[in-house]
């Protein structure tokens, strides 16, 4: 079981530019800031192939494709990972707003029941490096796709991170408790939008993976 899904707000400048947002980072680099981290639970999770519950406190549900990766602690103290995979960052924009607007935390907007369809889980092994620093290499050259109802929505690669995969992990176990099996959610790339009740969402990291989920009412 999924205990904690630590999640990383604006991580790609173009996704940062469609909402209007501030970015971590200069565009220069002069001012190298600190990743935006929040929350959510395990218990968000949806697994690959199953329908997802369209929350009913909402009129304006967003997707957000996303890498997911399976925290490992070394015995150094350090995070790794042992596998990864597709998935979903669920958002409720207007309620998001609204929370950001009082200046509240995004919970509600980020964590609710069904907030994270994760796909299958891939093997570090099919990276095919043979140490630790070249699988993270590896995790910066991946493309992300998502479909709506047959209609691409969403492309784009991790080589656009502001912040990559290995200083993302390495942020997380000097600040957080972080245990063995916690999910790390990488970021968005540009083109996030509503979806509805009766969608079909099918989301891709290309080469590697596949997942699909029905949108349903509660």
């Amino acid at each position: 079981m999924i205990r904690t899904i630590w999640a990383v707000g604006r991580n790609y400048l173009e996704h940062i530019k469609e909402l209007g947002n501030t970015a971590p980072v200069s565009t220069t680099g002069e001012e190298r800031g600190e990743p935006l981290i929040f929350a959510k639970a395990g218990g968000c999770v949806v697994a690959n192939g199953r329908m997802l519950r369209y929350p009913s406190f909402s009129k304006d549900v967003h997707h957000e494709t996303e890498l997911a990766v399976r925290l490992k602690i070394e015995g150094d103290g350090r995070a790794s990972f042992d596998a990864f995979t597709v998935a979903l960052d669920l958002t409720c924009r207007d309620l998001q707003n609204t929370l950001k607007t009082k200046g509240q935390p995004w919970e509600l907007a980020k964590s609710f029941v069904d907030a994270c369809p994760l796909g299958d889980w891939v093997p570090v092994s099919r990276l095919g490096r043979s140490s630790s620093d070249e699988n993270f290499e590896a995790l910066q050259n991946l493309q992300l796709c998502l479909r709506v109802n047959g209609e691409e929505r969403q492309r784009g690669t991790t080589a656009d991170m502001i912040f990559k995969v290995r200083e993302l992990c390495d942020y997380l176990v000097s600040r957080f408790p972080v245990q063995d099996g916690d999910v790390l959610l990488t970021g968005t790339p540009a083109g996030v939008g509503p979806i509805a009740p009766g969608d079909v969402l099918e989301a891709e990291i290309v080469g590697f993976t596949r997942a699909n989920w029905g949108v349903r009412t509660p």
